[in-house]
Formats: C-alpha cells, structure tokens, sequence
C-alpha cells in the first residue's frame, strides 16, 4: 500500500487520465453511509482506496484487490461500477465547503459527468452523488 494523497483540499493527479473498471462503495448498513471506495484502474489492474474521515481525505494505491480487510458484518458492498466505468478522468480533486456546515467533498470530473463522495464534516455522513452533465 502506498499513501498518494492525504489532505482536506486539492488536485490528486495520479488519478487524472485514468480509466476506471470497477467501482465498489463500502456502505454502512445502519445507517447507508460511504464508509470508503475501490477503484481498480482499467490499464494496470491497480486499486485506489478512498475514503473521508471526516477531517481529510485519504487515498491508497494497491497493487492487487485487497479489499476483504474491509469487509465486515456491518457492511455492505455496492457496485457502482457504471458511474465509472470506461470513462477517463479529466480532474479528481478535494475541496472544503462551507455552507451549512463543513463539507469534505471529492470529485471526480469526466467528459460528460462527474461524481461526488460528499462528507459532512461535523458528523461523518458521506454519500456519493452522480450527476450527468449537459454540453450545450
């Protein structure tokens, strides 16, 4: 495991230009919040681990899947391989945002849409949001 970003805010540009395939959001089952993600990159068959704690966020690259030390009974998997897959990233970035409390959002920005793990910072939810975009 390597450690490529840990901050509140900025560009991650190991992940600009790379193509996704898989997608996999660890929610938890209490309460449906992102607890993290994994992204397996379509050219080397490497895998990112993301996730917000709340104060920053965390990226992880791994040579190999590794995500079973995730894996509990509060927990489940859902694929959202579809937002991702075959689609370049333009721009992955973090930003703090600051209306109606303090949000830790990451963005990953393609041609034609973008997705977004959102974290309240002042009570930990995190969601991901998808959204596509017009290009008139």
């Amino acid at each position: 495991m390597e450690r490529i970003f840990q901050h509140y805010e900025g560009s991650i540009e190991a992940l600009k230009d790379v193509t996704f395939s898989e997608a996999k959001a660890f929610i938890n089952k209490a309460d449906n919040d992102v607890i993290l993600i994994w992204l397996k990159n379509d050219k080397d068959k490497s895998w990112y681990r993301v996730f917000i704690d709340g104060a920053y966020c965390g990226v992880d690259l791994y040579q190999k899947e590794s995500y079973e030390e995730d894996l509990d009974d509060h927990v489940k998997i859902i694929d959202y391989s579809s937002w991702f897959n075959k689609k370049k990233t333009l721009s992955v970035f973090v930003t703090l945002e600051s209306n109606n409390g303090s949000h830790i959002v990451l963005t990953f920005k393609f041609s034609n849409s973008i997705c977004q793990l959102i974290c309240k910072s002042t009570d930990g939810d995190c969601i991901l949001n998808y959204k596509e975009l017009n290009n008139a």
